[in-house]
């Protein structure tokens, strides 16, 4: 019996629907795909400012050092116009690096496939995004049911030598397919990077291995970790 419902996203402030949507609110401005690209190039523009104020924080004369060091000290006996000064700028780099991570990963939450993927791809390959099959010519075809999706992915698992137990299985409406993850019971839990994950595809009944710790490159490391802190 359905015991519960819930539409993913609702512009709802009913308890069912607070959480998602103030998500949504936060990720996309709740405006969609317009929302999603406006949040992303402010990301990339937050992390492009950051790299400008670490610059103008540099001392231009030598020693260096000793006169870069008093830009992370705030001195309270010079004034208020002085104090507020150092504040503003000790502030902002005392928590620099962590400024710098989350800018990131605001990109990678945005704009994965458009701005953050290729960028990464530049220093160390990533694996391949699996694609799913084209739909079959016959759209009146019947759609793989859950019990035959989970017989062909346990299947599929116990030939890779995946030894431990499943976890959960998802139906991902957009992809039009099963998701059939070995790891946490919980399917909202961040271990990413320990997932392993099998597509089975509705419409052809495709397996496709899309994610497996071992044959993680450096870039997909890196990636998951991105995620991890976003």
């Amino acid at each position: 019996a359905i015991v519960g419902r819930r539409l993913w996203g609702n512009a709802s402030l009913a308890p069912e629907d607070l959480v998602s949507f103030i998500y949504r609110l936060h990720l996309s401005l709740a405006l969609g795909d317009v929302g999603t690209w406006i949040m992303g190039i402010a990301a990339i523009l937050w992390l492009l400012d950051n790299f400008v104020a670490l610059v103008l924080t540099l001392p231009r004369r030598w020693p260096w050092w000793p006169r870069w060091a008093k830009a992370w000290r705030v001195k309270t006996s010079a004034g208020l116009h002085r104090t507020v000064f150092d504040v503003h700028r000790a502030g902002g780099l005392w928590p620099w690096l962590l400024l710098l991570i989350v800018a990131c990963s605001s990109i990678q939450m945005n704009l994965p496939e458009q701005v953050f993927r290729p960028v990464v791809a530049w220093w160390a390959p990533l694996s391949p995004v699996p694609s799913l099959a084209a739909p079959p010519s016959d759209p009146t075809r019947e759609r793989l049911g859950w019990d035959e999706a989970v017989t062909k992915a346990r299947a599929e698992a116990r030939r890779l030598g995946w030894q431990d137990a499943p976890g959960w299985m998802q139906w991902d409406r957009e992809g039009q397919s099963y998701r059939y993850c070995h790891c946490s019971l919980d399917p909202d839990t961040v271990d990413i990077g320990a997932r392993r994950e099998l597509r089975v595809d509705s419409r052809t009944g495709q397996v496709s291995i899309w994610r497996d710790p071992s044959r993680r490159t450096a870039a997909d490391v890196f990636r998951s970790e991105e995620r991890r802190v976003g």
